[in-house]
């Protein structure tokens, strides 16, 4: 007997299916790119104009817009859910956590699913991993598939059915909780319930219900847990994030995290030589990204730097969280230290600095990456939009300090 499943989910899986198959194929986007298309608001508006990268004027050629709309429109959109209506909230509605459950509901599974074990090495390392994977993400992004849609197209493909095949072997939600690519930033937002809070909040229980319960022969429900993680990160994600918030490793993916974001973009402009790199559109000129992973991988005060871009990327944001993750440390330190009037719970402190962290990795991302590639819009939209992020973002801010440490942790 199949597991119900619901409707939106159906369409999420669509959507995510027509976003993969349209940068394998695409014969309508690139219209949006010629000049004669009026109404378009991705047209080239002035064909002389010089798209500057590396000392160079770039050809303004019409292309496919399947990787700039995933990485400028999709990926953004997926972090202001986060800001806005917390981690829980997220997964109810990510396409890849029903695609992982297809297995389930179809009735297809091992004949003896495997369970992560909470004291095992990939349970007790796992801020570490989540950040390396976090890390090697961006750089595979930078080298193959920050504007190849091919390139997205196939990396995408392979997430998918890794997320399939992770529902059959493993089971339960073990793939949301330790491979899916969002998961370190879920982490990063999970202090707060979003700054709108979660509007199925009154459903969370039922929805849980839904992705970790099975019908047995008889038409009944039974639970299909498989204990992925213990507190749940879906039913109790207050008391998981206060256990786990003194581990070591969660330092490293919140303040390499801020290392990571600034080093990200300002590699745009080391590697082009020009700040306008990201905003003019030159970026996504750049399809074919295989061939360049050999060229100059630097370009500074008019001179390119013979280091292939296949090491420079990963040096760079190497260093920037590194430095992140030191600097981070530090300020960390000094808060710490602080005079009060009453004493803080070492939680509490530690929720502090995790929080400002958070608050500027988002500001950081918008301003230095989403901003940038939204200049398509209306300028009385583009800073509407703007600074009711920035309001939201203190609204979050705000609510996570006044956050006390519960009696039971």
């Amino acid at each position: 007997m199949l597991v119900p499943i619901p409707r939106y989910a159906i369409v999420l899986i669509l959507i995510w299916i027509v976003l993969i198959v349209s940068l394998f194929f695409d014969p309508l986007t690139p219209a949006l790119m010629d000049a004669e298309t009026v109404l378009s608001p991705f047209r080239f508006k002035d064909l002389e104009l010089c798209l500057s990268f590396q000392g160079q004027c770039l050809i303004p050629n019409p292309y496919a817009m399947g990787a700039r709309l995933f990485w400028g429109i999709v990926i953004p959109a997926a972090v202001v859910c986060l800001l806005l209506f917390g981690p829980r909230f997220w997964r109810q509605v990510c396409p890849l956590a029903w695609i992982v459950q297809l297995p389930r509901i179809f009735g297809l599974k091992a004949n003896r699913q495997h369970q992560i074990s909470r004291t095992g090495w990939l349970a007790t390392q796992f801020p570490y991993i989540t950040f390396g994977l976090f890390f090697l993400g961006l750089n595979i992004r930078l080298l193959f598939v920050n504007s190849d849609r091919l390139g997205l197209g196939l990396a995408l493909l392979f997430i998918s059915l890794a997320a399939l095949t992770s529902g059959v072997w493993f089971g339960g939600r073990t793939w949301c909780q330790y491979f899916c690519p969002m998961i370190g930033v879920e982490m990063l937002y999970m202090g707060v319930e979003g700054a709108l809070g979660n509007p199925l909040i009154s459903k969370s229980s039922r929805f849980s219900t839904n992705l970790c319960q099975t019908v047995d022969r008889r038409g009944k429900h039974k639970s299909a847990c498989v204990g992925c993680s213990l507190p749940c990160i879906d039913l109790q994600p207050d008391k998981l994030y206060w256990q786990q918030i003194l581990q070591p490793g969660l330092k490293w993916l919140y303040y390499g995290y801020v290392g990571l974001v600034v080093g990200f973009f300002g590699y745009l402009f080391l590697y082009s030589g020009n700040h306008q790199f990201l905003a003019s559109g030159a970026m996504w000129l750049e399809t074919h990204q295989l061939s360049t992973l050999f060229q100059p991988g630097l370009y500074l005060l008019d001179r390119a730097i013979h280091i292939p871009k296949v090491v420079a990327v990963p040096l760079t944001l190497g260093v920037s969280a590194g430095l992140g993750y030191i600097t981070g440390c530090f300020l960390e330190s000094q808060y710490k230290q602080l005079p009060r009037r009453r004493p803080f719970p070492q939680l509490a402190l530690q929720h502090h600095c995790f929080s400002i962290c958070t608050f500027i990795s988002f500001n950081l991302l918008f301003f230095m990456g989403v901003r940038p590639s939204l200049g398509w819009l209306p300028s009385i939209l583009l800073e509407g939009t703007s600074w009711g992020l920035v309001c939201v973002a203190t609204m979050w801010l705000c609510r996570a300090l006044l956050r006390t440490v519960p009696e039971k942790v």
